[in-house]
């Protein structure tokens, strides 16, 4: 009897390579830039400056639409496509924001808190 099963999000990313290259090599550098901006570059800011930053509320009646990250790309690919910019769906360009996009639903911790009740 086989002891360990190889998990599926461990196989997912030689999937992605397999099938194609550009898009695995474009989420593993929109991935990896993103953590060391995220790390070095914007965290070191705020601390050496003091600062707390306010997430982007949208105020919706009763509620608050809260921005995220992630959601910037996922709005720049919509926007892509409404619009037909073709160039933004290359392989490396999607890999690369699908990269950024998996690093803030991997590291932020209210990732689906999007609606909140306004003050």
């Amino acid at each position: 009897m086989i002891k360990k099963i190889i998990k599926p999000k461990k196989i997912f990313p030689f999937l992605v390579a397999f099938f194609s290259f550009d898009l695995y090599i474009g989420g593993v550098i929109g991935y990896f830039l993103t953590k060391f901006y995220d790390q070095k570059i914007y965290g070191k800011k705020i601390k050496k400056l003091g600062l707390k930053l306010d997430s982007i509320l949208i105020p919706l009646g009763k509620y608050r639409l809260h921005l995220h990250h992630w959601m910037y790309p996922l709005c720049l690919f919509l926007g892509a496509a409404i619009f037909k910019i073709s160039f933004l769906f290359s392989p490396f360009i999607f890999g690369f924001f699908c990269g950024i996009i998996i690093h803030d639903l991997v590291w932020d911790r209210d990732r689906f808190k999007i609606l909140r009740k306004g003050s």
